[in-house]
This record gives structure tokens, sequence and C-alpha cells, in this order.
């Protein structure tokens, strides 16, 4: 919990800073006495509920850091008394409803990071005439729309909106599709009047003709979703016992891989695709850390930190953790991934001769996907991540 007493030092001025530390509850009403505060960054706790009224007393804020909690409800139109408030950060929270049009009255704003949310509705377009926002980032919401184009949106590189598929137009240096102008039923030509109705009767012939080959492959798209599943589904907790069991008690037979810090072992663990259903195996990487090497233990946190908010297509997810006492007693640590069946990209552009699975040679075009894939999943991880996440060993062996 934040303790309410350092709120009654009323002579801090320069900053608080209480991030990275387990801290959890709501915010205290308390926080509107620190009338003299400059700096307040509480990110990367586990803090929830609404963000209280009082805030908006604390008017010499220039940073106001909440990110990687658990917020909820509306973002506060309290905020814009904030006048003097330079850098905002509500990234990674559970806020909801529309981007508020108060935001506008944040002059002096420079910075205002609002990804991954549960935003929705349209861009406000009074945010163009903040004319020091040079940052801006509302990605992975439900933002939908046209994008305005003045101001901080007349720069392609001032701006993170991936992760909002409906948003529309722009400048053309976002490469987003064109807005649909919906005219009025008054206006729409007698072209269109004779078009619609015979483009409504292929469409349900085509319908038609669909639903008589449906019975043939679902079978075959049943197959694949129990495949996908695992993509939705969270594991539940698992133990250290379950972990065990599923690797063999850490067999070097299930081994697959090792590192610095750790060692990765193939195994398969029992959970529910969804409630209600049985339990179903799944194969897994289970990656083990070497409490014994000095840093292993940062390694797991800090890795525990990236992944936790990590989302992209090319990069491997990270399905739950452990952290408890192993059957003597000790520390244990270890991350479950999906498992991916096909080996590294070394195995695959250095074949061995002993190789019980020969390979065949990658075609120019399949390494030129490759590379652009890995470059994809990389200006994500530098750009697109709030804290930013630099990977330090990337070589053919570490992609799969």
């Amino acid at each position: 919990m934040l303790p309410k007493n350092i709120f009654n030092i009323r002579t801090l001025s320069v900053g608080l800073n209480l991030k990275y530390n387990l801290l959890s509850g709501t915010i205290p009403k308390e926080v509107g006495l620190l009338i003299n505060l400059g700096v307040l960054t509480l990110s990367r706790n586990n803090l929830s509920g609404e963000l209280p009224e009082e805030l908006g007393s604390c008017q010499l804020l220039t940073i106001l850091e909440l990110d990687g909690n658990s917020f909820q409800g509306t973002i506060p139109s309290f905020l814009s008394k904030l006048k003097s408030l330079k850098l905002l950060s509500l990234s990674s929270n559970n806020f909801s409803g529309v981007i508020p049009q108060e935001i506008s009255l944040l002059n002096e704003l420079q910075e205002l990071y609002l990804a991954k949310n549960n935003l929705s509705g349209q861009i406000p377009l009074v945010i163009e005439n903040l004319s020091h926002l040079y940052k801006l980032d509302i990605s992975y919401n439900n933002i939908e729309g046209s994008v305005p184009e003045k101001g901080v949106f007349n720069n392609a590189s001032a701006l993170i909106l991936i992760g909002n598929d409906k948003l529309c137009g722009g400048i053309p240096e976002l490469h987003l599709p064109k807005c649909f102008i919906q005219h009025d039923k008054k206006h729409v030509p007698m072209l269109l009047k004779l078009i619609i109705p015979i483009v409504s009767t292929i469409f349900l012939f085509a319908a038609f003709l669909l639903a008589l080959l449906i019975p043939k492959w679902k079978i075959r798209l049943t197959t694949k979703s129990r495949t996908n599943s695992l993509v939705t589904q969270k594991l539940p907790k698992v133990s250290y016992g379950q972990l065990a069991e599923a690797t063999g008690t850490f067999s070097d037979t299930n081994l697959i891989g090792a590192g610095k810090y750790s060692r990765v072992y193939k195994g398969t663990l029992q959970f529910k695709e969804e409630e209600g259903s049985n339990q179903e195996a799944h194969t897994v990487a289970i990656k083990v850390f070497d409490l014994q090497q000095l840093g292993s233990t940062k390694s797991f946190m800090a890795e525990c930190e990236a992944l936790r908010l990590i989302r992209h297509r090319n990069l491997i997810r990270n399905i739950t953790c452990c952290s408890t006492i192993d059957y003597n007693g000790k520390d244990f640590k270890a991350l479950v991934f999906d498992y991916i069946p096909n080996g590294n990209l070394h195995r695959w552009l250095y074949p061995e001769k002993d190789d019980h699975e020969p390979l065949s040679p990658l075609s120019l075009t399949q390494r030129l996907n490759i590379a652009i894939d890995i470059a994809d999943a990389l200006d994500y991880l530098h750009h697109n991540c709030q804290p930013s996440v630099i990977h330090c060993d990337l070589k053919p062996s570490n992609i799969l």
C-alpha cells in the first residue's frame, strides 16, 4: 500500500519516485497535499482503482508517470488543471472510454503516452493545437476514425498508432487507409441505388454456396483452432512439481538449450483450454534459472518485467512464470514459453551433416522474409515498448 504519511511531507518539491516496487491499492486522497511537487513517478507497481480528484491540486507537476499499473475508469478531465505538465504517461493500465477533450488545455505538454489501455472513440481534433507536443503514443487501444494532420500529427516519427486497426487518413507517411466519407442518403446517385441490390444478391448467393462447403472443412478448422487456442488461453499458476513432472525431473534428455543464467527444457503440461473442458497436454519450453549464478535472479526479474507487456507476432509468447522453492527447500525460478518445434535459425543456415532430420536449404526469398520479421520485432522492442527493450544477444541460435 502507498503510505499516507508520505503525502504529509509538504516540503517535497523536486520529485517523488516510487517506481518498480510492489505497491498495491489506490492512490490516497492525501496526494493533493503535495502542492509543491514537480515530479510524481509511480510506474510499474500494482496500483489500481480510479485516480483521485485531489491529484488535480498538484498544479506544479511537470512530470506524472503512472504507467504499468492497473488503474481503471476513464481518463479524468481534472488532469487538465495540471497546467505545468510536460510529460503524462498513463500507458499499460485499464483506462477505458474516450481521450478527453480537456487534454488540449495542457498547453505545456510535450509528451503524452496512452498506449495499451482500452480507450475507444476518435482522436480529439483539439490535440493538434498543443504546440509543444512532440511525442504521442496511443498504440494498442481501440481508437478509430480520422487521424488529424496538424501539429504533432504532421510528424510521422512523433506518432505511435500501431494496434488501432480502425484508424484512417492522416498524412501520407503514416500509410493509413483513406477514410470513407458517408454521404447523405438524399444525395446517393441513382447508379448506386441500382448497384447495391445487385451486389447484395450476389453476396447472398455466395454465402449460400459457402454454407454448403462449410461441413467439408469444419473438422479441419476445429483441429487448427485447438492448436491456436494456446495463444488466447492463459495457463493457470504452475508449481515446481508440475514443471518437474513435465520435464522428467529436468532430465538432460529433455534439455534443448543452455545459457549463462539458465537451461531450457522441453516439457508437456496439462491445462484446460476453456472453462469446463477436460485437461489437455501441450508442449512447452521451460526456462529454468541457475540461481547459483550471480545475477541470475536479476535476469529473471528483468525478463518477467519485459515479457509482462510484450505482445508481437514475431516474439515467442511467455505463457506463465514460476517463483517458488524446490523439494530441497531451495529457491526456484522458471519461465514457461510456447514451444517452437522447428529449431533455431543457426541450424537452418548451417545444417550439420550428421543431422538426423536433413533440412532443405533456405531460399533467398525465405531468408529475406526472416530478416524482415527479425527487423520488425526489433523495431517493436526498441520503439513501441515502454520502456524500450534491448535484446543484447541477437544471433541465429537465439532466433527460432
